[in-house]
């Protein structure tokens, strides 16, 4: 749409507006009839260019991805197994299919017979043995350690992790 339109690349805001107002391609008007609404810009030809967002308060901020997920996100309180989930060292894959269905675990992934027989498996190499399938033992087990970096309790996060993901 872009480069049917004549630009590329190099293009410019210039490319587009004058002090006459916007020249936007016919088709685009047609297409996206609120362009028709968009005030020009003003051009200050010493002043060096910058992206800026503007924050719902109204406030303009120099661009940053952080700041504009923060300004556009949702915000709740942190939720009891976020850094169960959300660590430095976690998989992202597997840290967003936890954090897809923490209320959901225990069916099919903990209740499903092939599942518990992965688990039994693996549980006993991260110091879990004791701990049966049930995702509420679990959880509740790893909330001891949730804001621990000893590496044996990293390890025991990305197991649990891994084999939710891969059953």
């Amino acid at each position: 749409m872009i480069a049917n339109a004549g630009f590329d690349l190099n293009s410019t805001v210039a490319n587009v507006c004058d002090p006459g107002g916007w020249k936007w391609p016919n088709t685009w008007l047609i297409r996206f009839p609120d362009l028709n609404n968009v005030q020009p810009v003003m051009f200050h030809p010493n002043v060096q260019d910058r992206v800026v967002w503007r924050m719902r308060s109204g406030m303009d901020m120099d661009y940053q991805t952080a700041c504009v997920w923060d300004d556009i996100r949702t915000h709740r309180n942190e939720v009891s197994w976020a850094s169960l989930v959300w660590y430095p060292q976690a998989i992202p894959r597997h840290s967003f299919f936890m954090w897809a269905g923490p209320d959901s675990h225990d069916h099919p992934f903990f209740a499903c017979p092939y599942a518990t027989q992965i688990w039994h498996g693996v549980r006993g190499k991260v110091d879990m043995g004791s701990i049966n399938s049930s995702w509420d033992e679990i959880y509740m087990y790893l909330l001891l350690f949730a804001e621990s970096k000893k590496a044996a309790h990293v390890i025991m996060k990305l197991v649990v992790g891994a084999s939710a993901y891969f059953v």
